[in-house]
């Protein structure tokens, strides 16, 4: 239809030509800008994926460069470790030097000048490697390096626990004490006699103290019980008479004193009718009953002698906890030399119990009942805690306790422990004769104990003497009736004293109601050996023990060995020794944080190709999406500029037609 008013020609040439202008004007913004996308309208989906890779891709990028100067750290750190690692190296040489035999103690003490040296510049170097101001290897750096896009928590990488100071490479040692329950006053005579008996006098040497107090000089054996018993906590059991023997020796007169005096009675001999020469009787015999008769009359009421005229053997006993004062025997009675003797005292406190002796005193101490009675000492209420860890179980063996520090999962600020048994379990008892009839009703590992069948020692019918007597017999029959339960009793060290000593490869138990009784420290309970726990970490190193009944299993504070290089010298054999086993652990502790770092360094360049593979992937990834694809955006822009051409064109002639109206109205 030609129409004068509405050209639809034109309208519809002249929407094609908009569509057409509109499309080119896309193009030339891809082309002109390289995007894809430059703006919501082009792809709001795309735009917001491409903004996404974009951030991916910076944070991937700035990644890298976080895991490069990461490198640079660990490359510095690893740098001073091994420097450290030569220095320690070269003081393990000089503690072996130091352990020649030919240097003397001048020639060590100019080794441990280089050792102390060397020391010095180990700290120096620890407190002064740095990276970018931070110290590395003084313990305090810990370096988080975001190594992702993301900053999630398993993207980061950590330098840390790098301290190569002295002072931290090494070991610590603890080893619990034999505790003691008691001890027995008793010293053997260097005459193996008469044995558990010492003089009052000892009572008077120097010095000397108990658990701490100093023991007054100048006491007589009633001053010493009361300074005991005057102590905090502390008990003292005054064990029976006094017992001295010896044999009389008539065989040359000469030899017999004029008198001799028993506990202030004057017994005389230089009175006895000169022997008959044509007796029957000898003269050595015809002395010997003269000076028995003499003795028997004239002794103290509160002291009493017994005779075996076979063996010419007398046997005083004194009164009951009390003295026994023998002078002027001479050689007449060799085994007992003058002095005033004090019965044997068992002497116990609350706590842990020490004793020192200083001087020349011949006051001796014998330990009784060593090694830990572990029953009870460990509970919820009362924890065992070793470098952060509580162990509460009522434990009922060494085994398991020593299993259970060794499996313990330790804290990360605390170094792990290891424990061991030193020995076997080794304790001393002593036995009261008094008490024989009770040796029964008791039990050692589960073994039933009866002594009862061993006979009272009667000087008159045993040969041996007392102490002797019982030790012999009662070590017997323990032994055969502990046959199979893995304890032994054996013969003290020191030998003649009323004392025994338990031995056995694990623990000893002990049970039963008469336990204490004959044997009084046998108290019941599971008693175990020393214990030694040893702990170092592969960066850090410590020990602490704590327990309310830390004494009674053992540990004393005195007794923790800080076996670390800082503490460590070569100035004798003994300290050289001891340095080489420092230096090894402090050697494997350098090798562990120089392999640690190691490992950083080859993680950190693997992180680093995965970080540029990933950001490479991600930017071609972001291009398809974002980027103009310039051979197809070309040939579109060739397209739209013919078709937009070709609008125009037909649009001019689409204008023309209402034109041909006029021609239609000439005609």
């Amino acid at each position: 239809m030609l129409s004068v008013f509405t050209n639809t020609s034109a309208l519809n040439i002249n929407r094609a030509l908009m569509s057409s202008n509109q499309a080119l004007d896309s193009v030339f913004k891809r082309l002109s800008s390289g995007f894809r996308i430059n703006s919501a309208s082009d792809d709001a989906a795309g735009l917001q994926i491409s903004s996404r890779l974009t951030s991916q891709i910076n944070g991937l990028d700035q990644a890298t460069r976080n895991a490069q100067d990461a490198i640079s750290v660990s490359q510095v750190a690893d740098g001073a470790i091994g420097e450290v690692t030569n220095l320690v190296q070269r003081m393990r040489q000089l503690a072996i030097q130091a352990q020649n035999g030919i240097y003397t103690d001048n020639d060590r003490l100019a080794l441990d000048k280089e050792f102390q040296a060397l020391k010095q510049e180990i700290d120096r170097v620890a407190n002064t490697t740095t990276f970018a101001g931070n110290t590395l290897t003084r313990g305090d750096y810990e370096g988080n390096f975001l190594v992702g896009a993301n900053g999630d928590s398993d993207e980061y990488i950590t330098i840390t626990d790098l301290d190569i100071r002295s002072q931290r490479l090494g070991f610590y040692g603890w080893a619990t004490r034999e505790t003691f329950t008691g001890f027995r006053t008793q010293f053997d005579n260097p005459n193996k006699s008469n044995t558990g008996f010492i003089k009052e006098q000892a009572l008077l040497g120097p010095g000397g103290s108990i658990n701490g107090v100093t023991i007054p000089n100048g006491l007589d054996f009633n001053g010493f019980v009361n300074f005991v018993q005057a102590l905090p906590g502390a008990d003292i059991t005054v064990d029976g008479p006094v017992k001295l023997r010896s044999n009389i020796n008539t065989t040359n007169p000469a030899n017999i004193p004029d008198f001799i005096t028993i506990n202030g009675t004057e017994i005389r001999f230089d009175d006895i009718v000169p022997h008959d020469p044509l007796s029957a009787q000898s003269e050595s015999e015809y002395l010997y009953f003269e000076i028995k008769n003499r003795i028997q009359s004239g002794l103290p009421a509160n002291v009493s002698a017994n005779f075996n005229d076979s063996t010419r053997l007398v046997a005083f006993s004194g009164p009951d906890k009390n003295t026994l004062t023998i002078n002027g025997t001479g050689l007449m009675m060799s085994a007992i030399t003058d002095g005033a003797y004090i019965p044997s005292t068992f002497i116990t406190t609350d706590t842990a119990f020490s004793v020192s002796m200083a001087g020349n005193t011949p006051l001796r101490f014998n330990g009784i009942a060593k090694d830990n009675n572990l029953e009870g000492l460990i509970s919820s209420t009362n924890p065992l805690t070793i470098n952060g860890v509580d162990f509460t179980d009522n434990f009922t063996s060494s085994a398991q306790l020593i299993n259970a520090i060794n499996s313990a999962d330790y804290p990360a600020n605390n170094s792990p422990v290891t424990a061991r048994a030193l020995n076997s379990v080794s304790f001393r008892t002593s036995f009261l004769p008094s008490e024989l009839s009770n040796a029964v009703n008791f039990s050692i590992n589960g073994q039933d104990i009866d002594l009862t069948s061993i006979q009272e020692y009667n000087p008159l019918i045993h040969p041996q003497e007392e102490a002797a007597y019982y030790r012999t017999n009662v070590i017997n029959q323990l032994n055969t009736q502990l046959s199979g339960s893995g304890v032994s009793a054996q013969l003290s060290l020191g030998g003649n004293a009323l004392s025994l000593t338990l031995v056995s490869s694990g623990d000893v138990a002990i049970s039963g109601p008469n336990a204490g009784v004959f044997f009084p420290e046998l108290k019941p309970g599971i008693y175990i050996p020393r214990i030694e726990l040893r702990s170092f970490g592969d960066g850090f190193t410590n020990l602490e023990v704590s327990s309310n009944n830390a004494s009674q299993l053992g540990f004393v504070l005195e007794d923790r060995v800080e076996a670390i290089i800082s503490r460590m010298d070569i100035s004798t054999f003994e300290s050289a020794a001891l340095s080489v086993q420092s230096i090894d652990v402090g050697l494997s502790q350098l090798g562990f944080q120089q392999s640690s770092i190691g490992a950083i360094e080859n993680r950190l360049a693997s992180t680093i190709r995965n970080i540029t593979n990933t950001s490479e992937n991600v930017s071609t990834a972001r291009s398809r999406i974002r980027d103009t694809d310039f051979a197809k955006e070309t040939a579109e822009l060739t397209r739209l500029q013919i078709v937009t051409q070709a609008a125009s064109s037909l649009l001019s002639q689409a204008n023309l037609r209402p034109n041909q109206v006029l021609s239609l109205l000439t005609r």
